[in-house]
């Protein structure tokens, strides 16, 4: 009777549970769309907000700076304070971000909603969905399979996101996909129940080294300014299009011919 719970236990302990995994890559994926999908509504940005191409590239670089500089502390408060937790209050700092940059009426707001707020709740939302892995599937083999989906769903939302995002952009407008995100976000609140918080000793409890936030925060700034850099100048030789798939507007990139100097 024994021999048959353990076995019977070991199965289930063995066993893939998909609840958990699909609210983590929800919130993985809503991570990297919007960036990807936003670069192809530069133009409609430049236009409703009344600003300049240069101005929305900016905004889209500091929404990654912010979430680089500021992830090592985010996984320090995971550690601090539960990885559930941070997960939880991530996910509604980035709906107050998302629902900001959806009702925007300058850029400015737009800094503030998407940069600024999402960006600081990305950080603390994108090392606890690698925790929160981690301690949901202890054994190795789903562990595995865990990872190797959650890799394939920021790779996949990265490269969907120009496609996606044309056609919901050419379809409604640019605001509309921050307002899908914030679908998103209510739907993996409701779905959180089926997380399980890893309980945090005491004892144990780390504390937050600010002197080392602040540099490896301005280290993170200053290298990814310089990759943001070269992308913006590899930009500047690309040009969005629209051509028509299956009869829906698609807004895609076009190479430019970089303009030959004399003596070429």
């Amino acid at each position: 009777m024994k021999k048959g719970s353990r076995e019977a236990g070991a199965v289930k302990s063995s066993s893939m549970g998909w609840g958990a995994l699909i609210v983590i890559y929800m919130a993985s994926f809503i991570l990297v769309f919007d960036t990807t999908a936003m670069t192809v509504a530069i133009n409609d940005l430049v236009v409703d907000l009344h600003t300049t191409v240069g101005t929305i590239q900016a905004v889209m670089a500091i929404y990654t700076l912010v979430m680089a500089s500021m992830m090592l502390m985010g996984a320090k408060l995971c550690d601090m304070y539960g990885r559930k937790k941070v997960f939880l209050i991530g996910t509604c700092i980035y709906g107050v971000g998302t629902a900001t940059a959806a009702l925007s009426p300058n850029v400015a707001v737009l800094l503030s909603g998407w940069s600024v707020i999402e960006g600081i709740a990305a950080a603390g939302m994108m090392p606890a969905n690698m925790a929160l892995l981690a301690s949901t599937y202890a054994d190795p083999r789903n562990r595995a399979t865990a990872f190797a989906i959650y890799g394939g769903i920021i790779a996949g939302g990265a490269a969907l996101g120009p496609l996606l995002g044309g056609l919901i952009i050419s379809a409604l407008s640019w605001r509309a996909v921050f307002a899908m995100e914030l679908i998103r976000v209510v739907i993996i609140l409701a779905g959180s129940r089926v997380l399980k918080e890893v309980e945090i000793d005491a004892l144990k409890k780390p504390h937050m080294d600010i002197i080392g936030v602040i540099i490896s925060a301005v280290s993170f700034f200053f290298n990814h300014s310089r990759i943001l850099n070269l992308e913006r100048r590899i930009s500047s030789f690309i040009s969005p299009v629209h051509v028509s798939v299956r009869h829906h507007p698609v807004r895609v990139f076009q190479i430019m011919d970089r303009p030959k100097k004399k003596g070429e």
